[in-house]
């Protein structure tokens, strides 16, 4: 699969748990926020794609790797 944005994010320890990896929750924290970053590069917000909105209605993740305080990760959108 060839993607055409990559945005590299340091992970933040106050989305951990006591054990110190990011809760499994947070995964979709990180989605959100490469998401964004997309939509900036051309000026979009999910409130305005060129007068859409986008809604996300539904979610899959596949963790292949469990990630811990520091840790710098490439979240890849196409």
């Amino acid at each position: 699969m060839v993607y055409k944005f990559t945005l590299s994010i340091q992970v933040d320890t106050g989305l951990g748990t006591p054990a110190n990896h990011l809760a499994h929750h947070h995964y979709l924290v990180l989605f959100q926020e490469a998401r964004q970053a997309y939509l900036d590069q051309f000026g979009y917000s999910e409130r305005d794609i060129e007068g859409f909105r986008m809604f996300i209605v539904e979610v899959n993740c596949v963790y292949k790797k469990e990630l811990f305080h520091q840790d710098q990760i490439d979240v890849k959108c196409k």
